[in-house]
Order: structure tokens, then C-alpha cells, then sequence
């Protein structure tokens, strides 16, 4: 049996068990075994934690030696790291003053005139796939998703971090705003921010803020997406695109839940959980020097990846008739051919679910009534096709439609002048309803119609 390709991480590993994922967490647990506050206990179970007399820390000492924020306590991988938060009187472990250490079982904690002990643990914990076959706006009744969909039921009420992985078009937006749907957040703002977008000189700015004259043409104060969304959740996409020199700031944002505008010498609190999402191999990143380690395991406290659409065509017939749904702006009542599912069954979908409704969304305008045949599907050369799943047909698995036109040598201008022209000609010639199947600006539209000598109404 092939191992599903959905995968959860803790701070340790994931493995399929039988239909069930067994996720290993990396916890600790801090006992207090001298001081004012004797025999208390708290587990480290959310990445991280900070130690200090302030309220609004996660585990608080009382006693006047301690500094407001003195240590944090933070999982990475296998291992525990304590590292000392400038604080006044020092953090010291088995007598000896650290700035930042790895924990053994049974090490000594001296903060302050408080004694902890450390203990690690270990949880295995089996979550079972969701019964349901959607969470929010996702859809899937494959093991694969409904896996996906047992894990994000347990860790979206949290505060927990959590890192999207997937191929592009699987859907880790949609995720990320159906986690912040499912948590206590909800009545808050859910900020987006794209690192592929945005220049790499500005993205320190967008994320943090800045002052007035922090840099040549910072004419006004700039609040950033974390000050903006503080009590919601920010969605940080394409992570793999961070610059580096920004990584440090994002993890001192994730440790000490504040940020320092650009410009200014004051940090600001902030309360915003973050997602992330990438579509690259940030382990491999690491390994090539790419992406800091610690803000990887910062990140990814939960990590969950998005299977491919061609490892769970089972979910295509569900798939296209809520998307057809959702097209019905753009076209009449709509259904597919079974001839035409079956062709889609045999496409390897290499854009996913955002190629899937592209080109629902074209054939809706290419239909010559209101059933979708394989006729009006044209599917990219560069999808190729997979071996059929053991629920298509043979007769599914024909890869070429009949009366599909024949692409095969034609250049990528050549196929592109078709697609508009087919497009116009089901439009009726109306150059705002061709641009918006295609998806491009009526600007774009003329200068392709230009470029290509085509006006509506062409029989060419």
C-alpha cells in the first residue's frame, strides 16, 4: 500500500498506522523543586516558553531576583535550548551562568532564588482521519485528506504555530484561512503577507512597520502586519522566499512576541499567531545555508503538507462539481461528461486544484451547452498523464478527447491565439467576459488581440 503523502510533524516525526497518524511530540516538563513557588509544574508543549515575573509570561516566578522576561525554554528537533533573555541576575544551569545551552534530563535551573529541574517527555498521540470530507472551504474524502482534516481539527482552536507545506495550487492559502476560521481568533484580522511579492527591501518594513525618515522615502509611520493584526493571525506565504537578513527579526518576533519598527530603538508587543506556507524543501534549505535553523523548527512546532491532486484523484469528481458551483457567475448551470472526467482522472495536474478550476472555468465558456464534454477541455502538454487509480475505468483512462483540437507542434503563441480566439468566439465577441474567463486584464487582453491580429467576431 503507498504510504499517504500527507504528513504532520511535532517536534519529532509522523507515521501511518494503519488508517491513523502517530504524531511524537518533544516536550518538557520544568518542576520547581526550591523557592517561593515549590513543587509548581508546567509542560512545554507550544514550541516555546518565557520565564519571568512579567504577567504576561507563560511560566511566572514571583521572587525579586527574577527579570520581567528572564529565559525562554524553546523545543528544536530533539532537543531543548534555554537561553537567557538579558535578564539582570543571570540564568545558570548546574552553577553555571549560560546564555544559551542545551538541556540534559535532570539538569538544575537557578533563576533567581527559584530552582527548577528539567525532565523531557515524550507524547504519542494518534489522531485519527476526520470522518467529515471538508474543513471549511477544503475538500477531500480521500485517507490522505481526511488525515489532514483529523490534524487541523485538533491544532486550529491552538495558538500553535503551524507550517503549510505543499505544491503550488494544493490549497495552503485556503488552509491557513480555514485554521484561522476554526480558532478563537476568528473576530480578529487575518493578514496576509507574500514574500514572492514583494521586493526584498521592503519586506522588513511590510512585517514590522517604520518610523518617519527610516529610510529614504518613509514620509510617514508605517505600521506593519503584526502590530495591524495583533489579537488575529498572520499568514506568512512563500516563507522559502524570506530574505535573510529579515529571518532574524521574524524569530525574535515568534520568541519574544514584539517587534521593533523600522527607525526605532523601542519594541512593540504583539499578540498574532503565525502561519506559514512554502511550496520548497525548507529542510533543504537549511542544509544548504539557506534558511535559519532555528526559525525553521520556530516554525514548523506543526507541520502539515498538502497532497498533490494526482495522489488523490478520488477527490476529482466531488472537486469539480463544487467548483462548478462556484463558476456559475461565469456560466449557466453546468456539469461534466463522464467521458470528461475521465480524462481529467488521467491528467497529472502539475498546477493542482488552481490549474482543476482554470480549466473548468474555460471549458464552462467553451461548452456548446451545458454539459461540459472532453471536447471543450484543453489541458496542457506539460501535465502528461499518470497510471489511473484503481477507481478509473479503462474507459476513463483515454488521455486524448476525440474533437479536442490537436495541439501537438504548435508553439506556445500559436496555442495561446487559439485560447483567445475560441474564447471570444463563445463570448459573443465581449472582450470583458474573454478577459475574465482567462483570467487577464481587458488591457492585456487588446494587446494580446493586437499582437495575434484577432478582433471580435474572427472566424480565422
Amino acid at each position: 500500500m503507498e504510504k499517504p503523502e500527507s504528513r504532520v510533524d511535532g517536534s519529532l516525526k509522523t507515521e501511518a498506522l494503519g488508517t491513523q497518524l502517530s504524531v511524537t511530540l518533544n516536550q518538557g516538563t520544568l518542576v520547581v523543586i526550591h523557592g517561593q513557588q515549590s513543587g509548581r509544574t508546567t509542560a512545554l508543549e507550544s514550541g516555546s516558553l518565557v520565564i519571568g515575573s512579567d504577567p504576561g509570561c507563560d511560566f511566572r516566578l514571583s521572587d525579586r531576583g527574577v527579570s520581567k522576561r528572564h529565559a525562554q525554554l524553546s523545543s528544536s528537533a530533539a532537543s531543548f535550548v534555554l537561553k537567557d533573555l538579558n535578564s539582570t541576575n543571570g540564568t545558570f544551569v548546574n552553577g553555571t551562568r549560560i546564555r544559551e545551552v542545551y538541556l540534559k534530563p535532570g539538569d538544575t535551573i537557578e533563576i533567581g532564588a527559584s530552582r527548577l529541574k528539567f525532565e523531557p517527555r515524550v507524547e504519542e498521540v494518534r489522531i485519527p482521519p476526520s470522518p467529515d470530507d471538508h474543513f471549511g472551504p477544503l475538500y477531500g474524502k480521500s485517507l490522505a485528506m481526511r488525515q489532514v482534516f483529523g490534524i487541523l481539527s485538533r491544532v486550529s482552536p491552538t495558538d500553535t504555530t503551524i507550517l503549510i507545506q505543499g505544491e503550488t495550487g494544493t490549497g495552503k492559502d485556503l488552509m491557513a484561512r480555514a485554521i484561522h476560521q476554526e480558532s478563537a481568533r476568528r473576530d480578529h484580522p487575518f493578514a496576509v503577507f507574500d514574500c514572492s511579492s514583494v521586493s526584498p527591501d521592503l519586506v522588513g518594513s511590510e512585517l514590522f512597520g517604520h518610523l518617519e525618515g527610516a529610510f529614504t522615502g518613509a514620509h510617514h509611520r508605517h505600521q506593519g502586519l503584526f502590530e495591524y493584526a495583533s489579537g488575529g493571525t498572520v499568514f506568512i506565504d512563500e516563507i522559502g522566499e524570506l530574505p535573510g537578513d529579515v529571518q532574524p527579526k521574524l524569530l525574535r518576533v515568534l520568541e519574544a512576541r514584539e517587534v521593533r519598527p523600522l527607525g526605532s530603538n523601542r519594541s512593540v508587543p504583539v499578540d498574532a499567531r503565525v502561519l506559514a506556507a512554502t511550496h520548497r524543501d525548507l529542510m533543504q534549505m537549511v542544509r544548504d545555508g539557506e534558511f535559519r535553523e532555528d526559525l525553521y523548527y520556530r516554525l514548523a512546532v506543526v507541520r502539515i503538507e498538502l497532497p498533490p491532486l494526482r495522489r488523490r484523484v478520488e477527490d476529482l469528481g466531488g472537486l469539480t462539481r463544487r467548483l462548478i458551483d462556484n463558476l456559475r457567475g461565469v456560466g449557466a448551470e453546468a456539469s461534466l461528461s463522464e467521458d470528461a472526467l475521465g480524462i481529467l482522472k488521467a491528467y497529472n495536474w502539475p498546477g493542482n486544484v488552481r490549474e482543476l478550476r482554470n480549466v473548468l472555468e474555460r471549458s464552462i465558456a467553451l461548452a456548446a451547452g451545458q454539459v461540459i464534454e472532453s471536447r471543450d477541455l484543453m489541458l496542457s502538454s506539460s501535465g502528461g498523464t499518470h497510471a489511473p487509480s484503481a477507481a478509473t475505468t479503462p474507459s476513463e483512462s483515454t488521455v486524448s478527447p476525440q474533437g479536442a483540437p490537436d495541439l501537438t507542434g504548435k508553439t506556445l503563441n500559436e496555442i495561446e491565439r487559439e485560447v483567445i480566439r475560441q474564447t471570444l468566439e463563445k463570448t459573443g465577441g465581449s472582450q470583458k467576459n474573454t478577459a475574465q474567463v482567462l483570467g487577464i486584464h481587458r488591457n492585456t487582453l487588446r494587446e494580446k488581440m493586437k499582437k495575434y491580429g484577432l478582433k471580435p467576431g474572427d472566424e480565422i
